[in-house]
């Protein structure tokens, strides 16, 4: 079965006291069970700049709220049996939305360098690669009905939805500022009904 993941490498340079640095390159998927310490991880991730990054997490929120529009790294992870295409170095969250140009015809959406994934899009399915062209002696593909992709796409958009309330809940919990979640889903293109499908 075709999955599509939201997933954030969260990373921040400066230690705080209410979320704690996991692995490096590790990813957290965010869907309706992405529990309290990966929540806090996505938004000191988001909040990454060491300005606004602090250990009172009202502060810390309220900047990244009032700040100008954040990127994260991340975006969409594709999985399917054993074959993954994860976004790589310079892909974030905030393109996500690429992925519904993937249909015949299509472009494939940025998913990073260094293995430079992507997806071909010209024939009756799309073929993705692990490594594209600049890697041919590692690169793995996959074949991929495009209607299996838009119902993965669609399965995405529902995760990320529920993460923005997953979100809305831990800010409330924890002292965050008030808008975070609205601030998060409008500026990840998640709930801003305008964005729709491109």
């Amino acid at each position: 079965m075709l999955v599509l993941e939201a997933v954030v490498v969260p990373y921040w340079v400066k230690n705080v006291a209410w979320a704690l640095q996991g692995e490096l390159g590790e990813v957290v998927v965010l869907n309706a069970n992405t529990g309290d310490n990966d929540v806090a991880r996505v938004v000191a991730a988001v909040a990454y700049d060491p300005e606004c990054l602090g250990d009172d997490i009202g502060l810390t929120t309220k900047s990244v709220v009032e700040g100008e529009r954040a990127i994260v790294a991340g975006g969409l992870r594709l999985r399917s049996g054993d074959f993954e295409l994860a976004p790589c170095c310079c892909c974030g969250l905030e393109s996500w939305r690429e992925w519904y140009r993937v249909r015949k015809g299509g472009v494939s959406p940025w998913m990073g360098h260094s293995p430079d994934p992507w997806i071909y899009c010209s024939g009756d399915k799309a073929i993705a690669h692990t490594h594209g062209d600049n890697y041919p002696e590692d690169d793995r593909t996959l074949q991929i009905e495009y209607r299996d992709i838009r119902a993965a796409l669609d399965k995405a958009c529902e995760d990320l939805t529920a993460f923005v309330e997953v979100l809305r809940r831990w800010a409330s919990r924890n002292g965050a500022d008030h808008r975070l979640a609205d601030w998060f889903g409008q500026t990840f293109d998640i709930t801003d009904t305008a964005a729709g499908p491109t």
